[in-house]
C-alpha cells in the first residue's frame, strides 16, 4: 500500500471538515452560531506517513477498554504496528470494534495529547491489504466525537499501551477549541 499523496490528505480533512459544519454535526449548535468555521490540522508532512505490515496475533485478544461515560467496553486486539520516529522504535496496538469488521483502528495519546490535540486522545483508522501491508498515516489522526460534545457522545479511550507519551506526533487535527 502505498501512502496517500498532500492532495488526497487534504481531501479527506476538508470532508471531515465539512461534515462538521453540516447541520448534522456533532459540533454543538451554539458553537456553530459563534461561527465555528472548522477544524485545524497541523501542517500535513512524509515524516508521520510508515508503510508498514501488521503484525498479527495468532491470536486475536478481547481488551477491556474505558468509555468516556466511565463505562467499559471489549475490543479485538489484532496485532500492533512497529514504526520508528525521531529515533525510537515505537508500538502501537491495533483494535477492531467488531471481529468482522474489516478495517482496523489505532487509539493513541502522544506527547501533544492535551496542549496541542484532544487530551483523551485520537484515532487513526488503517485499511490493511490481503497480504497485511498498511500504511499508519499521523496525518489522518482525528479527534473522537465526545472532543466536540462530550455529553452527548460517549468515546473509547486509548488504552495506556498505546500511550506515546515521550514523544510527540505533530500530525492530523488539533485540539477542538470550540
Amino acid at each position: 500500500m502505498m501512502p496517500r499523496s498532500r492532495e488526497e490528505i487534504f481531501a479527506i480533512q476538508k470532508r471531515r471538515t465539512e461534515r462538521l459544519v453540516g447541520e448534522d454535526s456533532p459540533v454543538p449548535l451554539e458553537a456553530r452560531r459563534r461561527g465555528f468555521a472548522g477544524l485545524e490540522y497541523f501542517p500535513v508532512s512524509e515524516r508521520y506517513q510508515f508503510g508498514l505490515k501488521l503484525q498479527k496475533y495468532d491470536v486475536p485478544e478481547l481488551v477491556k477498554v474505558p468509555l468516556s461515560s466511565g463505562e467499559v467496553v471489549e475490543v479485538l486486539r489484532v496485532g500492533f504496528l512497529e514504526f520508528s520516529l525521531d529515533g525510537q522504535v515505537l508500538r502501537l496496538q491495533v483494535y477492531k470494534k467488531r471481529p468482522d469488521d474489516a478495517e482496523v483502528f489505532v487509539p493513541l495519546r502522544d506527547g501533544t495529547s492535551g496542549a496541542e490535540t484532544y487530551g483523551a486522545g485520537r484515532y487513526v483508522d488503517v485499511e490493511v491489504g490481503e497480504d497485511d501491508s498498511c500504511v499508519l498515516d499521523f496525518n489522518l489522526a482525528y479527534n473522537p466525537l465526545c472532543a466536540f460534545d462530550p455529553g452527548k457522545f460517549v468515546c473509547p479511550y486509548p488504552p495506556v499501551e498505546n500511550w506515546l507519551m515521550n514523544v510527540k506526533i505533530a500530525a492530523g487535527e488539533k485540539m477542538y477549541s470550540g
